[in-house]
């Protein structure tokens, strides 16, 4: 494909209101021809996702690209042979960095790019300016107007759309349908509450792969004895329903944030 002008802004669209009002800033600062709307599709995302990436794109204007691996959860759990994690987010180098990395090298190198971190997230700009340079990093959500999370939602709606309904069920992002391996045990006992269907399908994904490793290989991890110890979701429902675990322990999404070569190598060995 011939390389975009330098000029273009990407800004990565990933389905949250976040990205979406970050890419409305892009808009109204750089114009709607000049923004690319790049979305790398996990195909592992609750399907109003796609219905509030449609309308967004449609109200800004900006041309909306869409990328996805060659892999879906499933068939990379089975070619990694191990379950992903805050330890080893292999999903989120095969699923979103790969992808969209490919298009912004192969279409528009130059690109500046916007991310729709917030203000009380600005920690995690760091990762991206080693990965791309400060020159090539946007954060539009870091400077002011500094808007919390309810307000975000108020944005939102004033522009006529609806927020992700994920949003709507008490989930902190609108994310691989609510079951991020990056987030902590407070979101994991909402997923079970909440969408007990997609918590069954992750446990019987540690399940598989646990079989065939021959130990443990889990999402979360027990700390709570003082020694860390795999924690099987299978185990888990069992302290949610017994009220034994921090709420407040949310954690979250960062897909773009850092590289994950090392987590592979961690797969690979340790899982």
């Amino acid at each position: 494909m011939e390389i975009l002008a330098g000029s273009v802004t990407i800004c990565n669209y990933s389905g949250g209101v976040a990205s979406f009002l970050a890419a409305r800033r892009a808009v109204e600062k750089f114009g709607a021809s000049e923004c690319i709307l790049l979305f790398a599709d996990t195909q592992n995302e609750d399907e109003d996702l796609y219905r509030f990436l449609r309308e967004g794109a449609a109200f800004l204007g900006a041309k909306l690209v869409e990328v996805k691996s060659e892999f879906d959860m499933d068939s990379l759990i089975n070619r990694m042979g191990a379950i992903p994690s805050s330890r080893m987010g292999f999903c989120t180098r095969e699923l979103k960095q790969v992808p969209a990395n490919n298009w912004v090298k192969d279409n528009a190198p130059d690109a500046l790019q916007v991310f729709g971190i917030s203000w009380d997230e600005d920690h995690r700009r760091a990762g991206l300016v080693r990965r791309l340079g400060a020159d090539k990093v946007w954060c539009p959500l870091c400077e002011p107007p500094y808007l919390f999370s309810h307000q975000m939602m108020d944005e939102v709606r004033a522009c006529g759309i609806e927020p992700p309904r994920l949003y709507a069920e008490g989930f902190a992002h609108n994310n691989c349908g609510g079951a991020c391996v990056k987030a902590g045990h407070g979101a994991w006992a909402h997923l079970l509450k909440a969408r007990p269907e997609t918590y069954a399908k992750w446990e019987a994904r540690e399940a598989r792969v646990s079989a065939i490793r021959g130990k443990d290989c889990t999402i979360l991890r027990d700390r709570s004895r003082g020694v860390t110890t795999p924690l099987p979701l299978s185990v888990f429902r069992d302290r949610v329903s017994a009220n034994e675990v921090d709420m407040f322990d949310i954690g979250g999404c960062g897909c773009f944030l850092e590289s994950s070569e090392a987590e592979i190598d961690y797969a690979k060995g340790e899982a």
